[in-house]
């Protein structure tokens, strides 16, 4: 585990910040589907916590936008919508065409190499067709892209939203095509950053969100139409 991540937030224990990671990576996986129950009970003894620490770690998951409380029902996995969608890639969009912008601005050749290796990974995963390790490359993709931009303020306000972005990936690369696309637009972001152009850098980033928000829409009216999406 990243120790980073392992690292209390403000107000969290230790024990909620040692369970809000697992539940996190679960939710966003998918083994954890939309509506299912979260109970506080079953998460202190899955954990070996007690109920404070699971309830803390519901909070945080809820402030994340991947977990809804009900009152006088419970907390249960968050549902995604339409809104959801539009407003996560609205957010994606403006913070990650600056980003774009910023890393060719500010690229070193220490940065071109750590973009080159990601860029070198991704194609590795897309020629595998292994959507899981291709969807874990693209997170750390994008964490390099953030470094990149050597602005603290525009990283953490990237790393809030990074539960709901992460499952969103996690659902656009079930569309058929996307691992490939999604290869290649992150290709010419590169190629654009490395070659510093960073109208041609936000143009790139641009149109991977575009149609990355467009094959998440994709699959979710697949799956609400009944379609067995893999």
């Amino acid at each position: 585990m990243n120790l980073a991540a392992a690292r209390p937030r403000h107000g969290e224990s230790l024990s909620a910040s040692r369970v809000v990671p697992a539940l996190r990576e679960a939710i966003v996986s998918g083994r954890l589907a939309p509506g299912t129950r979260l109970s506080e009970a079953q998460i202190g003894e899955q954990f070996g916590v007690s109920r404070t620490p699971a309830r803390e770690a519901l909070a945080q998951l809820e402030r994340e936008g991947l977990v809804i409380t009900v009152a006088r029902a419970g907390a249960y996995v968050r549902d995604i919508d339409d809104r959801d969608v539009m407003e996560i890639y609205e957010t994606r969009e403006a913070l990650e065409t600056q980003a774009a912008r910023l890393a060719t601005s500010r690229l070193t050749g220490v940065g071109k190499a750590r973009l080159e290796e990601r860029l070198a990974a991704l194609r590795a995963c897309a020629e595998r067709g292994k959507n899981d390790a291709f969807t874990a490359e693209l997170d750390r993709f994008y964490d390099v892209m953030m470094d990149l931009t050597g602005n603290a303020t525009l990283r953490r306000s990237y790393e809030a939203l990074s539960g709901p972005v992460r499952r969103l990936r996690r659902i656009a690369v079930l569309q058929p095509g996307r691992m490939q696309a999604s290869y290649e637009h992150a290709r010419e972001i590169v190629a654009a950053i490395a070659g510093g152009d960073p109208d041609m850098a936000e143009r790139a980033m641009r149109e991977q969100l575009t149609t990355a928000r467009e094959a998440v829409t994709a699959v979710l009216a697949r799956s609400a139409a009944g379609e067995e999406i893999r």
